[in-house]
């Protein structure tokens, strides 16, 4: 069972990436939008490896919301 809980969000206006911060089962990752793309972040800030089985099954679970991307 996972335990996801959404902590905040941060724009960086210069690359129009905006990255929402999730906490999963106490690791923090983040979803990051740009461009119609997203990619998942590790705590750091890095990109997550796709291919790793686990990283698609929590990218899975951290649903970024209309009202999350609205939220100012």
């Amino acid at each position: 069972m996972s335990n996801v809980k959404f902590i905040s969000k941060d724009q960086n206006v210069q690359d129009e990436t905006t990255n929402y911060w999730f906490e999963l089962n106490g690791e923090s990752f983040a979803v990051s939008e740009s461009g119609g793309e997203s990619k998942l972040l590790d705590c750091d800030g890095c990109p997550c490896n796709m291919n790793d089985h686990w990283v698609r099954d929590a990218f899975s679970k951290l649903v970024v919301t209309d009202e999350m991307r609205q939220d100012y």
